[in-house]
């Protein structure tokens, strides 16, 4: 009877052993929210959100990796994100993926950060200066688009096999051409983001900027990264004076190998 009852037992505890190595391994095949998302209700991943995006790519990545051993590049990449990551999110921004070169920043993802048009702005000068601060004077800078607005949340990919949780809508979309369009060093936010700052908060006004595919972009503003972290508190950026370019007509610095 003894006997018995110990084999039972180990049975039992191998098959659970089985059973968490397999669920182990799957989780680590996947990333944040898409691990389990099979198990999620629709109604719980998708729908609109007030959100700010911060999008930051590096000018001249492109021909960097060219000139550089794929270990030195990702001893860069590493530098960077390492430094920028944790920044982000002690401004609750949510590290929604970092493709590359290219990070992106969610805030107020789960609708519990009101201020978010602010942290996103903050977090986005704090991204500049901890880059400048991080890098050696020959590698590529992070150019900075920050935009708020509507976005939808939702599950993308098949019923089965590899699903993602994404953030799409024209607020991602404008981020991502205001980033095109900003210089090396350098953040542009969309006015949906600059209009939702707390009176008193400083920008320059930049042209109209236009690009196939999408309305004006309306009139964006320059902010240059000459503040201190700032403060829970601090609410005057400085903001820079640099023109924008339009990105479909001059291109991307990352396309042509003379841009550095």
């Amino acid at each position: 009877m003894g006997t018995q009852l110990a084999r039972i037992v180990v049975g039992m505890a191998l098959l659970m052993l089985g059973s968490f190595l397999l669920v182990a391994e799957t989780a680590r095949t996947e990333w944040h929210e898409e691990r389990f998302s099979a198990l999620y209700l629709d109604q719980t991943l998708t729908g609109a959100r007030d959100v700010s995006v911060v999008l930051a790519d590096l000018s001249g990545f492109t021909s960097f990796s060219e000139r550089h051993d794929p270990e030195d590049v990702t001893a860069m990449l590493n530098a960077y994100f390492g430094a920028i990551v944790p920044l982000m999110e002690r401004e609750r921004g949510e590290v929604h993926q970092i493709v590359g070169d290219e990070l992106m920043v969610i805030f107020n993802k789960q609708g519990d950060t009101p201020d978010h048009p602010l942290r996103a702005a903050r977090a986005a000068l704090t991204l500049v200066r901890t880059a400048e601060r991080v890098a050696p004077a020959d590698w590529p800078r992070f150019r900075v688009g920050v935009n708020s607005g509507t976005a939808v949340a939702a599950v993308v990919g098949g019923a089965t096999g590899h699903r993602k949780h994404g953030i799409v809508g024209d607020t991602v979309n404008v981020a991502s051409r205001l980033e095109q369009a900003a210089a090396p060093g350098a953040v542009v936010i969309g006015a949906g983001t600059y209009d939702r700052l707390a009176a008193g908060s400083v920008a320059e006004r930049l042209p109209p900027l236009h690009v196939k595919g999408l309305d004006s972009l309306g009139t964006p503003d320059g902010m240059s990264d000459t503040l201190e972290h700032p403060r829970e508190d601090d609410r005057n950026d400085e903001l820079d004076e640099s023109p924008v370019p339009d990105p479909e007509e001059n291109g991307d610095a990352d396309d042509d190998p003379e841009a550095d």
